[in-house]
């Protein structure tokens, strides 16, 4: 009946308050460890949901403290850690995110999403450490999350090498969302071989090869990969210009999105240097070396449909989306940096301060700055509401080819040519470490730097196929 009711069972009458404020089903509620506060989550579960909020309440007045809105469909479970800095949510298919909310003061701000099943999250509970917490759904899988670490205290070596799993340059990797996997793909000019590999924790353990000797070769640029919310379809662009994509239980490439070449007039016509998901992988962004950022709708059907392209004149070479899917960022070669709104197609921004073509770019985990590296040695950080620059960090002593943001947003990676892994505190600027990259073999040219969801490791992929992790402090 959309109310909640708090009673005192001592009391003969013991109905002592009723809660109104939500406007459909409240599914789920969790008194917060000092008993003076309450979490509700609500929403229809099987019509069109519209209320979809998680409240914060005052036990002792009956007022609503806080009104949250995150999950686009109905919150089925809501939870606080043990301290009560943290409330967990979860939502309803086909919108599963689960949120942690940093709840210390009664202005809560979400401080993580990630993408719990591919289906209803129905069941969770945090441990006692108050860090992580399983969730079980009908998926039938339980996933196992952590919240965001602080990730400081690198040595100049990392915890962990995984050796020359690769006989390629790394051009790009990704975590899976759950930190348990590692994915790695490689390629080269010379060779028409492209390969991907899945490490499973322990990371040392090699899970699932691809080898593309069928197919074109890997993207020689920046070429961004993403799980999806399974955490288990994988999509690879290649120096053609095709999308292809596998399941970890697959051993075959299967073509996802073909070229202008093979006959799709929708296609790309050069190498897809970079592509990614939506926070809500409904949407597919691809960018290529003939300039053109493709935006796909991938959920409804088995050949994904073109939505827009969006134009410019210099080669596209890498892409990221804010958390809240509504804006993508584009690094082209000429320098320029440009800001869409995914929601209507607009141009928001065009931002100029770099003279070298813009290998990587990513919003910070909030959404309100952007970081890009770039082939001029700079990384910049950028307001992405104003397009204004925030800071400007000390040149590099050459290229830059890939950027990162620690999980909580405290912490900013870069590497490139020189075999350099830059780290600093974002707030404060400060170098926290900055180190060069030899091995046995030489110095590595520093293709991709990525920090797990988790926020505990930090890898670094390089042009010899060597690919190594830091645990985090």
């Amino acid at each position: 009946d959309k109310t909640i009711k708090i009673w005192d069972l001592s009391q003969t009458t013991p109905l002592v308050r009723t809660l109104t404020g939500h406007t459909e089903a409240v599914n789920t509620i969790d008194f917060h460890p000092d008993g003076k506060r309450l979490a509700s989550g609500a929403g229809y579960r099987t019509a069109t949901s519209k209320d979809n909020s998680v409240k914060l309440w005052d036990v002792t007045t009956g007022t609503t403290l806080a009104t949250l809105q995150k999950h686009q469909k109905a919150v089925l479970q809501v939870q606080f850690n043990f301290d009560g800095s943290l409330l967990a949510s979860t939502g309803k298919f086909p919108y599963r995110i689960m949120v942690f909310w940093d709840t210390r003061t009664n202005t809560p701000k979400a401080k993580r999403v990630v993408y719990a099943d591919a289906f209803d999250v129905n069941a969770m509970d945090w441990a006692p450490d108050g860090q992580t917490v399983p969730t079980g759904g009908s998926g039938l899988a339980l996933h196992y999350w952590s919240c965001p670490q602080r990730c400081n205290g690198f040595g100049t070596k990392p915890q962990r090498q995984f050796g020359q799993h690769h006989s390629q340059p790394i051009r790009a990797m990704t975590w899976s969302l759950s930190s348990e996997y590692l994915v790695s793909v490689s390629g080269s000019t010379s060779s028409n071989q492209g390969f991907a590999k899945i490490l499973y924790e322990p990371l040392s353990l090699l899970s699932k090869q691809y080898n593309t000797q069928t197919h074109s070769l890997f993207s020689v640029d920046f070429m961004r990969l993403e799980f999806t919310s399974k955490g288990r379809l994988l999509v690879f662009g290649d120096a053609l210009g095709n999308v292809h994509s596998a399941f970890q239980r697959d051993t075959n490439l299967k073509t996802f999105i073909e070229n202008k070449t093979s006959g799709n007039t929708d296609g790309h016509s050069e190498a897809i240097n970079a592509l990614q998901f939506d926070p809500l992988h409904i949407f597919l962004l691809t960018a290529s070396e003939d300039t053109d950022v493709k935006l796909w709708d991938s959920l409804t059907s088995a050949t994904p449909k073109l939505l827009h392209t969006f134009k410019h004149t210099a080669a596209a070479l890498s892409l990221d989306t804010d958390a809240s899917g509504d804006r993508v960022a584009v690094g082209y070669r000429d320098g320029v940096i440009k800001i869409w709104k995914l929601s209507d197609y607009s141009l928001l921004h065009t931002l100029n301060s770099h003279t070298g073509a813009v290998h990587g770019v990513q919003f910070s985990p909030d959404g309100s700055s952007l970081a890009s590296a770039s082939a001029d040695k700079k990384t910049i950080i950028w307001d992405a509401s104003s397009g204004s620059v925030q800071h400007t960090f000390p040149q590099a002593t050459d290229e830059l080819r890939s950027v990162a943001w620690s999980p909580d947003g405290k912490f900013l990676a870069a590497g490139g040519m020189s075999s350099m892994v830059y780290m600093w505190e974002v707030m404060t600027k400060r170098n926290v470490s900055s180190f060069p990259y030899k091995t046995s073999t030489g110095s590595d040219i520093i293709h991709a730097v990525s920090y797990s969801p988790s926020g505990r490791r930090f890898s670094v992929g390089t042009d010899k196929g060597h690919l190594y992790t830091w645990f985090c402090q």
